[in-house]
This record gives C-alpha cells, sequence and structure tokens, in this order.
C-alpha cells in the first residue's frame, strides 16, 4: 500500500515515477563519457588538434612574459626531468603543470566553447604536453589526448547548467576531469581506469567565481590545480584507485551539490559528433562575453570611416551574462579593461587595428579612448540572452551629432565556427603573441612549423619548445 504522502498520486503515477527514478539512478553517465572517448578518431581532427596546441602555445609563450616570474620561481630548486616547462627548462610533469597550466589564459585568448562556456585549452593542452614528453610519446600521442579532454570538458561542462555557471568558474569543473582524460589517454589507461580518473578528478573539482572581483590570479591558480589534480588522479588509478562512477547524477554527486539546472542529457547528446569542432578561436586579448559587441563595432568602422570626436552616444544591447561579466564604464586596469565592455568596444571604434597593448592602462592609446569609453552605454537584449549560449551576439548602433546612426549587428562571432578564423589568422594570431612574448622571429617561425607540419610521428621530446 502507498505511504500517506503518496496517498494523492495515482497508482499509475506513482509506478511511473518510480521507474523513470529507477532508470536516472541505474544509469552512469561516466562510463558512456568515456566509451565515446574511445571511438575512432578521424584524421581531419589531427589538423584541428594542431592548432589549438599553436594557439595555446602563442597564448601560453605571451602569458610568460607577464607572470611566468611568479610560476617558475620554485623551479630552480627542484631536479631536471624530462618535461618542459617553458621558459623554465627541464622538470618533472608536476614542475611543468605549475608553469604551463597557468599562462594559457593570462592574456584572455584562449580558446572557448560556447554551450558549456569554457576554456579548454589551457589546462588539457599542458596535461597532454608534459605526460606526452615524460613517456617519450609521439606529436599523435598528444594530439589525441589534447581531443579526448577537450571532448571531456565539453561534455561535462555544458551539462551543469547555468545555475553552476553562476557560482562556478566551469572552466576549472570541467577542466579538472578533461585533465584526467587527457592524462589517461597518453598513460594508456583501459576504460574502468579512465572511469575512476574522471570519477575521482569530478570528486575534487570545482573554482568560485569571486575571484572576478579582485584583480587576482586566482583564474591562472585554477586552470593549474585542475591539469595538477586531474593528472594525479589519472596516476593514480593506473594502480588500482578505484572512483564513484556515478559522481555526476549520484544524490550527493556534482550536479546535486552545484549544478541546479544540470542536463545530464547533454553528456551523451551528438554522440556521432567530435565536438572540438565547436570551439571557438578568439582573435582579441578581452573576455569572450566582449567579443560579440567588439565583432559589430568593428564591422561598423569597416562599413564607414568614423570620426571619433562626432560621436555623440553609442548603445549596445547583448545577453545577459555579457552585461554580468562585463559591465565596467571606467576600468582601471589591464585585467578591468579586458572585461569592460565600455572599452572593447570604444577601442573598436576607435582603431583600426586591435593590438595586445590596447588594454593596458600605461599605453597612451588607452586614455585617448576614456571620451567613447563614456559614450557607451549597454542593455540587454533577451533575444541575444535566449539564445546564448549556443550563439554570442550583440546590435552596436552609435548615435552621431549629425543625426546619422550606424548600426550593426551580429549572431555569431568571428572566430566561431560559424564565422571561422582561418587556419593562416591562427597561425599569424600565434606568431604575433610569440614575438610579443620575446621569442625570435625565427624561433617562432620554427615553433609554429614544428605544430602544423611536422609527421604525426615525430617525438615530442624533439620540439622545439622554448
Amino acid at each position: 500500500m502507498p505511504s500517506s504522502n503518496l496517498s494523492n498520486l495515482s497508482v499509475d503515477l506513482f509506478f511511473a515515477e518510480f521507474a523513470h527514478t529507477t532508470l536516472l539512478m541505474s544509469k552512469n553517465l561516466l562510463p558512456a563519457l568515456v566509451g565515446l572517448l574511445h571511438r575512432p578518431i578521424p584524421e581531419r581532427l589531427f589538423f584541428r588538434a594542431r592548432l589549438h596546441l599553436l594557439d595555446w602555445l602563442g597564448c601560453a609563450v605571451q602569458g610568460h612574459d607577464r607572470i611566468g616570474h611568479v610560476l617558475s620561481a620554485s623551479l630552480q630548486q627542484q631536479p631536471a626531468g624530462p618535461c618542459n616547462a617553458l621558459f623554465s627548462g627541464r622538470c618533472g610533469w608536476l614542475e611543468a603543470l605549475q608553469v604551463n597550466a597557468g599562462l594559457g589564459n593570462v592574456a584572455e585568448m584562449d580558446d572557448v566553447h560556447r554551450l558549456s562556456t569554457l576554456h579548454p585549452g589551457p589546462i588539457v593542452i599542458p596535461v597532454a604536453l608534459a605526460l606526452t614528453q615524460q613517456t617519450q610519446g609521439t606529436l599523435k600521442d598528444c594530439l589525441v589526448a589534447l581531443i579526448r579532454g577537450y571532448e571531456t570538458a565539453i561534455r561535462i561542462g555544458r551539462s551543469l547548467g547555468a545555475g553552476h555557471y553562476a557560482y562556478f568558474h566551469n572552466t576549472a569543473t570541467a577542466g579538472t576531469p578533461a585533465a584526467a582524460a587527457a592524462a589517461s589517454s597518453v598513460l594508456g589507461l583501459n576504460r574502468e581506469q579512465t572511469t575512476w580518473a574522471i570519477a575521482n578528478a569530478c570528486s575534487r573539482t570545482g573554482g568560485l567565481w569571486q575571484m572576478r572581483h579582485e584583480s587576482v590570479l586566482t583564474k591562472q591558480w585554477h586552470c593549474i590545480a585542475a591539469a595538477i589534480e586531474g593528472t594525479l588522479a589519472a596516476r593514480l588509478a593506473v594502480d588500482g584507485l578505484t572512483g564513484p562512477v556515478s559522481i555526476l547524477e549520484g544524490e550527493q554527486g556534482l550536479y546535486a551539490a552545484t549544478a541546479p539546472t544540470a542536463d545530464p542529457d547533454l553528456v551523451e547528446q551528438n554522440s556521432n559528433n567530435w565536438l572540438i569542432e565547436e570551439v571557438s578561436f578568439k582573435p582579441w586579448p578581452a573576455c569572450r562575453h566582449a567579443h560579440p559587441a567588439m565583432d559589430a563595432a568593428r564591422k561598423i568602422r569597416q562599413t564607414q570611416p568614423l570620426d571619433s570626436s562626432t560621436v555623440k552616444r553609442v548603445s549596445v544591447t547583448t545577453y545577459a551574462d555579457a552585461i554580468k561579466f562585463c559591465d565596467n564604464p571606467t576600468p582601471s586596469t589591464e585585467l578591468s579593461a579586458k572585461f569592460s565592455l565600455q572599452h572593447s568596444v570604444a577601442l573598436a571604434l576607435g582603431s583600426s587595428t586591435i593590438r595586445l597593448n590596447d588594454f593596458v592602462p600605461e599605453d597612451a592609446g588607452f586614455h585617448r579612448l576614456a571620451s567613447l569609453r563614456a559614450c557607451v552605454e549597454v542593455a540587454e537584449d533577451t533575444a541575444f540572452t535566449q539564445a546564448y549560449p549556443a550563439h554570442f551576439g550583440a546590435r552596436v548602433k552609435v548615435y552621431q551629432d549629425t543625426g546619422e546612426s550606424l548600426v550593426s549587428e551580429v549572431k555569431d562571432t568571428w572566430g566561431d565556427p560559424e564565422v571561422p578564423m582561418s587556419a593562416q589568422d591562427i597561425r599569424q594570431k600565434a606568431h604575433t603573441m610569440m614575438r610579443a612574448g620575446g621569442m625570435t622571429e625565427e624561433s617562432a617561425l620554427r615553433l609554429s612549423a614544428f605544430v602544423l607540419d611536422t609527421p604525426l610521428s615525430a617525438h615530442l621530446a624533439k620540439s622545439p619548445l622554448p
């Protein structure tokens, strides 16, 4: 007989709900995800993975010029090893991750997946590189790990939902199991061991957004911690450290604890696709949420030469998260400028080119934009919010003192799969960042050629990494 709290339910409804609950509880998502990771990888994806590796290297080299001294200070006391910490010499895998995993997102130009609202490269690639070097593996070994790590980050990340993203840095949350997947690939773990590694990585993951409100390096620490913990989970799984396969959907699992709007079905959805092909590249050194408005403003400038002194008002409408993360009319630091719609739009309207230094307050151009920044007003457009995060869109309208107005709208942004950067665009971006990070012309060209043109059978130990 049903208990009293079920007395108002029909027998049919009770058993239907019971069957549905039993089905959910009996279906463990991680083994299904690991099965997807072990599908045959199409040959076309290896060139795509090369582009992501090159893009990360450009970001990391430029990032090392900015904060490398912080990350590598303790390495002088460590013994040499088979891995490479950029510009810091040979070391062990742990030391390599301490440096390399903190570098990829310094310039805010790291690759990004929209639906999962995360950046897979800064965590996955340092793990794939370090362990491939440690195991004396090939470029192909590294790229297979990269592809599997991206797949894990995106499939878990997109299932977490907006309720998780409101407080948690998805790059850290999904990046830790992604690191475990990449490490498992290089170390040759079987499916059960890989499941344990990803499960244990999930059990320790997370990263709070509070660091956005202060000028700190916590975002870099999120990537370092995710890379190290995911790798350690894989290394221990080799020796039999088991993990909870229901860590995502379980009653005290990741979704229940941190993701009130989770959609578990998204872990397996589009099971015939490799999701690295959905990842966007970033052409400009600002938060991706600022890019749609920048792109729309850039199109206005390309359509008609604009005298900024004639601008009376600039209206920017975009999706809610862009406002939440990037509404900052008076940025005073480089980091706050990168998270300022007002500065980003003023820059795109006021300059024919967008340079790395354009977000640095000490640069003369930063102050020349002050009056144009003050003209920029931002507001949410619910149509863009409803399309987000599958699409990052914005509209920019410039009102001039002549009475004329100019308007441009983008539904997707340059660098997204719908509006892709070419391989040459990505190569040029990486080259520019390497040169800005202190590499010589010859060294930058040699590194780019190794990543894009070297046979997959080449050993990473022979790569020209700085």
